[in-house]
């Protein structure tokens, strides 16, 4: 073997090689345990290893893997990555209170009326395009709605149908509740 084929300890990008779990000779192919960065372990391939045809010594080849996958996210955040998904445009946001259970994307028309509230949109509340075009997250084209489609009220609707109701049966509540 030559020296170069143990490369425990070494460092790529961000993973540091801690050591090979196993070694397939008839294909030269490798895998190796590696300690992110970021604190993840992952498993790499390595395929960097060929016989050099010319004098039978194993020749290393360059490596593409750079980290355990958090580099990528980090890019793609930086970029401002973007989706389409069924006519929705989502936003690469991960940590994101509204994004997908387990992905890191939001729907550019919740993730508008959110910012615009200055809070996440809540799971008992929808954000409903007017003009019915899913990629038009302008917010003069949103509007906030109670539940999902179809079942909600606009809130504005809602606040006025309330106040009526409260000043037609309740009236000193209004003068009595104070909001913080």
């Amino acid at each position: 073997m030559n020296k170069n084929s143990d490369i425990t300890g070494q460092r790529f990008g961000r993973l540091l090689v801690v050591k090979e779990v196993e070694h397939k000779t008839n294909s030269h192919q490798r895998r190796w345990l590696c300690k992110c960065d970021c604190g993840k372990e992952t498993t790499v391939y390595d395929m960097s290893f060929r016989p050099n045809k010319r004098n039978g010594e194993l020749k290393q080849r360059k490596r593409t893997t750079q980290s355990c996958g958090c580099l990528r996210k980090e890019k793609r955040a930086e970029s401002g990555s973007k989706r389409k998904i069924k006519g929705y445009v989502y936003l690469y946001k991960p940590g994101h209170p509204n994004s997908w259970k387990s992905r890191d994307y939001v729907a550019e028309h919740i993730f508008v009326m959110g910012e615009h509230l200055g809070r996440p949109v809540r799971q008992d509340e929808s954000v409903h395009h007017k003009n019915g075009i899913k990629d038009d997250n302008r917010l003069e084209n949103l509007e906030l709605r109670s539940s999902f489609h179809g079942k909600g009220q606009r809130v504005e609707d809602l606040v006025e149908w309330a106040t009526k109701i409260i000043s037609t049966y309740k009236p000193n509540l209004l003068r009595e509740t104070t909001y913080a």
